[in-house]
């Protein structure tokens, strides 16, 4: 039994030692003492002001402890503080800090309020914190402490943080401002080829992107000292709220990842992610479903290494109103050095609402040769409907990649597109089509051609693009002959119009039978150039011969170019109609403007407003100038800010619908009648002009008729006041002065004297498209009027007004306003 009291007497002697020892600590040790040399040594290293105000607190029990109260530390060499807190405890080691090493424990963090800043020159406001510069202050020297010895600097290991408080982050290379509030984060010891636990919640809040969405994360965190590789093992993060563009109901990672900067290699086991949300955007995803999944999901391009072992891909939702669904199948997938093995990939994407969508897609045929991996083929095949349109396609393709060069090629793509329509003019149409397409992603490059044949025209396009962040691509686009109405419905053929009918009086309404509601007028169309913004491209455009709805040219050319959120087409040339036209264009997401400089030189108009807009209002052969700008966000508001000005100059043409000549040689017949001479439209009659001169200046959707000057044979039309064409409103206040003239000799207008240099306003009102006309007699000037005719109307009636003043006037009023109703075809 002596053993055993020797071994009682020697913890008995141990513990009476520890005991004092700890006495000796607590009372012989100022914790407070080692403020001003930590502070001291923080200045020298990092040339930063560390501060505590609080006293500091030693405890011993269940471990030797440390608690600091108030504190900040400030930006290098600077007063701006750069993160302060309320309250922190540390837990240090106890032998080693009798000989002035500090072994940390945990450190407990409370209050904290951090302020996180990357520069315009992209350097982090905390990167010598992380050893990632130099420091800027004086190289480290002994620290006098109380007694007056030099000692050691202080030499400092951290095991675990704690850490509760808010976290500042202004990124001022991106413009972005995000704040980490009611943070909560736990770690173990942080170094390097260590693994440690991470466990974080979180709210995100952000203006600068508009952010407020919560999160959490579990994980085991491992980073070699160079910062080249990363592993997160049995992560396990979750998110709910807005990020930018994109709502989240649910949002859920978990597995295990890995990534090696020098080999950008990237590997996941247990993979699983899944979504649940809204996407914003031009066509919105809404209540999408969205799950991956996968075993193994890894490669290494360096080392010709690619592993896909049971990856699925599901989505749902809707693409604005139409229903979608997506799946993809890879169920594995074997790369290693100049081998390949593994299954088809399959794919397959329906859309179901107002549009039909049914597409599959496969990749089959894997091998290697060299860096080179081969699928042969890649098909994709489907159908697509919208109303009585249907359109089959089929693509197929060899793809290659070249995994250390970066570079994917489609070297022979071959496709086959067929439409449906019954509005086409042969129901369907069939568009062969050859090309290729190369990615280089190291160099950031794209390459594509394509060649079509189009009811036997040919077209050739190119395509080339730099840069994937901010594209800048060159195109081109080159066809013999362009059809554009064998893939569009043309439109109506030109019909004639029915007679005018005397409008009839609405069948009396019973009594208590509701009035029936007013039509309610159809929105504006939405007029949206914002597409533009982030389009860098530049090309040319060349058609032989165009056709595109119903208009038909020839040598058509422009340039287009697209920077800055605006698209110019420049040099516009084209022969059209017997003449060419030549002229610019843009549109501009900047405001939403749009503009056109354009000159139709020596066409004829008749076939160009039959072709255009089904019309066989006039004929002749001139110059029309168009000189237009407009902004907004509808159709509705480019009218109403419509500025500039239509020129149109016409020789040797007639107006249709109405023979002027012929009107004025039944003049003398019509002297003695008591009735309107109401004529209707008709088509197969027309009047005669040798010129057609007019100008439209238009402000603010509102035209004002400058200049009017049509002569024909015993015509002469010019513009009065008001001489405005409200086209925002559609409709007309104008004032045409017309003047008969006897220029008409051996055409039956010898006899027209009486008539003759007389200025006769007449005032359009109503619907453009309709409008109504009034004879301002007050306007005429009655006593030149009289004296002018009255001799002859005297001769016409038979040598006498037969009733004085008043019955003269009343027949001349009679007889003008009939002449001037069968001029203009009333």
């Amino acid at each position: 039994m002596k053993w055993f009291k020797r071994i009682l007497i020697a913890v008995l002697a141990l513990g009476l030692l520890l005991g004092v020892g700890i006495a000796i600590l607590l009372f012989a040790v100022d914790p407070n003492a080692y403020k001003a040399p930590l502070a001291e040594q923080v200045k020298q290293r990092y040339n930063r002001t560390l501060r505590i105000d609080g006293d500091l607190k030693l405890a011993v029990f269940p471990r030797l402890g440390l608690s600091i109260g108030r504190a900040s530390l400030t930006e290098p060499a600077s007063d701006q503080v750069f993160a302060a807190l309320d309250s922190a405890k540390v837990s240090v080691a106890l032998w080693p800090l009798l000989s002035r090493e500090v072994v940390i424990d945990h450190v407990d963090v409370t209050g904290l309020k951090a302020n996180l800043v990357r520069n315009r020159d992209g350097r982090l406001s905390f990167a010598d914190l992380m050893g990632q510069t130099a420091a800027p202050a004086t190289t480290p020297v002994p620290v006098p402490v109380p007694g007056g010895k030099e000692k050691t600097p202080l030499q400092i290991d951290i095991a675990g943080v704690s850490i509760a408080g808010e976290v500042a982050w202004r990124d001022d290379q991106a413009g972005t401002q995000l704040l980490i509030e009611k943070l909560q984060a736990t770690t173990g010891r942080i170094a390097p080829g260590r693994p440690f636990d991470v466990n974080l919640s979180a709210r995100v809040l952000g203006q600068a992107p508009k952010v407020d969405a919560t999160l959490q994360l579990q994980t085991n965190v491992e980073f070699d000292a160079g910062f080249k590789t990363f592993a997160a093992r049995k992560l396990d993060f979750k998110l709910a709220g807005s990020v930018p563009d994109v709502r989240a109901n649910a949002l859920s990672v978990r597995g295990s990842f890995g990534y090696d900067v020098t080999k950008s290699a990237f590997d996941a086991t247990n993979l699983s992610v899944a979504f649940q949300g809204d996407v914003a955007g031009r066509t919105p995803l809404t209540g999408i479903d969205a799950r991956i999944e996968a075993q193994t999901l890894s490669a290494a391009p360096a080392d010709g290494k690619l592993t896909i072992d049971r990856l699925t891909m599901a989505a749902s939702g809707k693409a604005a109103a139409d229903a979608f669904d997506l799946t993809v199948e890879a169920p594995g997938v074997r790369v290693t050095g100049g081998n390949a093995s593994g299954d088809s990939i399959n794919g397959r994407v329906k859309i179901s609402g107002s549009r039909a969508l049914d597409a599959k897609f496969t990749l089959a045929g894997l091998r290697t040769a060299a860096d080179v991996l081969t699928a042969d083929p890649f098909t994709l095949e489907g159908s697509y409907k919208q109303a009585a349109r249907s359109i089959q396609f089929k693509v197929a393709t060899p793809v290659s990649a070249n995994w250390r060069a970066g570079t994917v090629a489609l070297d022979t793509l071959v496709a086959d597109l067929r439409i449906d329509d019954p509005a086409l003019p042969n129901k369907s149409v069939q568009v062969p089509a050859n090309g290729m397409l190369r990615v280089d992603t190291q160099k950031q490059h794209v390459e594509a051609k394509l060649g079509a044949t189009l009811e036997g025209s040919k077209l050739d396009a190119t395509l080339d693009a730099n840069s994937f962040s901010a594209p800048r691509v060159v195109f081109s686009l080159v066809a013999d002959k362009l059809d554009l109405d064998k893939l569009v419905p043309p439109k109506p053929v030109m019909t004639v119009p029915a007679p005018i009918v005397p409008p009839v009086a609405p069948a009396a309404t019973p009594a208590g039978t509701p009035a029936p509601a007013p039509a309610v007028p159809a929105a504006p169309a939405a007029v949206d150039f914002s597409p533009l913004h982030g389009i860098t491209a530049s090309g040319t455009v060349r058609v032989g011969s165009l056709v595109a709805r119903n208009i038909k040219a020839r040598d058509v050319s422009v340039v287009i170019k697209v920077a800055d959120g605006r698209v110019d087409l420049s040099g516009m040339q084209a022969a059209l109609y017997d003449g060419r036209l030549t002229g610019s264009a843009f549109a501009d997401a900047n405001g939403n403007r749009l503009g056109i400089n354009a000159v139709l030189a020596d066409v004829s108009i008749q076939p160009l407003l039959v072709d255009l807009a089904n019309k066989d209002l006039l004929s002749g052969r001139g110059r029309l100038s168009l000189a237009l700008q407009t902004s907004g966000q509808s159709t509705d508001t480019m009218k109403k800010r419509l500025d500039g000005n239509v020129q149109v100059a016409l020789r040797d043409g007639a107006v249709k619908g109405i023979n002027l000549a012929q009107s004025l040689r039944d003049f003398k017949a019509m002297i003695g009648r008591k009735q309107d001479d109401a004529q209707q439209n008709n088509r197969s009659q027309s009047t005669d002009f040798s010129q057609l001169d007019a100008r439209l200046d238009i402000a603010q959707g509102v035209g004002t008729l400058n200049q009017l000057d049509l002569r024909a044979p015993l015509l002469r039309l010019s513009p009065g006041k008001p001489a405005r064409i409200d086209l925002a409103a559609n409709q007309f206040d104008l004032v045409v002065n017309t003047n008969v003239v006897n220029t008409s000799k051996g055409q039956g207008g010898a006899d027209l004297d009486a008539l003759r240099e007389v200025t006769v306003p007449v005032h359009l009102t109503g619907p453009i498209e309709a409008p109504a006309y009034r004879i301002m007699w007050a306007d005429i000037g009655g006593a030149v009027l009289k004296n002018a005719v009255q001799e002859a109307i005297e001769k016409r009636l038979g040598g006498s007004t037969g009733g004085g003043q008043e019955k003269l006037e009343e027949r001349l009023k009679d007889s003008v306003g009939e002449r001037l109703k069968g001029l203009l075809g009333r």
